[in-house]
């Protein structure tokens, strides 16, 4: 609970916050979430920061789909896929991954026309449609995702499974999807203004310094002009994250209902997938 609460406000400060690219946001912003951890760990002990850290949690998350795993101690080559089939998650990793995968989709969805000619024509300030948006995007995946999990309740294989443990199951069919969707979203903002931080490695607190000799380098944006290889990048990740998660989605599918009705079992979280396939695509491209 209290990592999804922190993906949460983190989510809003990228995406919301009117001021989150000004040095005073972030250094309060910093500093809350520094004396939040030292206080957190200092009280519960060193498992808060696993929990509550939302940096960990998302990394911790994203790494049951690395092809490196432990095999009798040592570290080994395996099947990514077979990591996520066989992670017993967490309680709220349902909503941690809800969390990303929405806030990720209502970043795309307002760069759209019709939310941009919306937000703009209304007497309502945008960070209320902001706040709005992000958690209706990320209520959306949720439900969609909760309800085709516990859709599987009745063909459960262990009847000690109770219908809110289908979702938590599940989960880790969504890492692909978060994965893919990333990548496609965020890979011309990492090669761009990543080369910012390079430059501001020199001057990081805005003192006129250049330690490293690199504050007076140019950002190249020659990224842009090549569209179409973004385009086919994009499409790429979103396509394959997809069908990475349909097939992680399937096999977990496999270990949590009866044989004889696993077809139909699975139906409603393949339609969900195929949604979310779906809308990524759409959000992506439109104008």
């Amino acid at each position: 609970m209290a990592s999804r609460g922190r993906a949460l406000c983190f989510g809003w400060l990228e995406l919301i916050e009117p001021d989150r690219t000004t040095l005073a946001v972030i250094r309060v912003w910093a500093l809350a979430w520094l004396v939040l951890l030292i206080l957190g760990s200092v009280v519960f002990g060193q498992h808060w920061i696993g929990a509550a850290d939302p940096f960990e949690t998302y990394a911790s998350t994203i790494a049951h789909l690395s092809p490196w795993c432990r095999v009798e101690g040592r570290l080994r080559l395996g099947n990514p896929l077979a990591n996520l089939t066989f992670w017993d998650p967490p309680p709220g990793t349902a909503a941690v991954v809800a969390t990303l995968l929405g806030s990720t989709a209502y970043d795309s969805f307002t760069n759209t026309t019709w939310w941009i000619e919306t937000v703009q024509g209304s007497s309502v300030p945008g960070t209320v449609w902001g706040r709005g948006g992000l958690l209706v995007m990320i209520a959306v995946v949720y439900l969609t995702f909760s309800l085709a999990g516990v859709a599987m309740y009745p063909y459960r294989r262990d009847p000690a499974l109770r219908p809110g443990d289908l979702p938590r199951r599940m989960a880790g069919s969504v890492v692909p999807i978060v994965v893919g969707y990333a990548v496609a979203h965020y890979a011309t903002l990492l090669i761009v203004e990543g080369q910012r931080v390079a430059i501001n490695f020199s001057d990081p607190l805005g003192r006129g310094w250049n330690v490293f000799g690199s504050a007076e380098m140019g950002v190249n944006s020659a990224i842009f002009n090549h569209p179409a290889a973004i385009a086919l990048i994009q499409l790429t990740a979103i396509v394959s994250g997809h069908l990475l998660g349909i097939v992680a989605a399937h096999e977990q599918s496999l270990h949590l209902v009866q044989p004889r009705c696993a077809l139909r079992a699975q139906v409603p979280m393949l339609a969900v997938m195929v949604g979310y396939t779906c809308a990524g695509l759409v959000l992506l491209f439109s104008p």
